[in-house]
């Protein structure tokens, strides 16, 4: 993950300590990112996840940073048959938490799509952070 997100431009890191995926600080934003891969849906111990490792990232940084969950659920399974009614990537029972704490959401094959995108020459950088920093759920 960390690779693709170089390749769109991102100056991403390695997270300190393996307690955060991914650390990306562009132009003042810092962003703490967890991936995924299930062979289920995504869930409430992922968000919890992710806010308790955002949280430790902006106490010792003294910064506000934006939490991005990337996940690749139902991996065993074909790509046609994910994220349909009996395979959701992110139920509904997982959306509350995720507007509350304001976090971005984005599966590999949103991902892919966007590193697609910069191939073709048609990714806008700068559009991509922007919805990021606006909750964009990635769709």
């Amino acid at each position: 993950m960390k690779d693709v997100l170089i390749e769109l431009g991102l100056d991403a890191q390695d997270g300190k300590d393996v307690r955060e995926d991914i650390i990306l600080v562009h132009n003042g934003s810092h962003f703490v990112f967890e991936v995924k891969g299930l062979t289920k849906s995504a869930g409430e111990k992922d968000i919890n996840q992710l806010q308790a490792k955002k949280m430790q990232y902006e106490q010792e940084n003294k910064v506000k940073a934006k939490g991005v969950l990337i996940v690749n659920a139902w991996r065993e399974l074909p790509l046609e048959d994910r994220n349909t009614p009996d395979h959701p990537i992110f139920p509904n029972q997982m959306m509350v938490m995720t507007n509350i704490w304001e976090f971005c959401l984005m599966t590999t094959q949103q991902l892919f799509v966007l590193y697609c995108m910069k191939l073709e020459k048609v990714f806008k950088l700068n559009e991509f952070l922007l919805k990021l920093n606006r909750n964009w759920n990635i769709e």
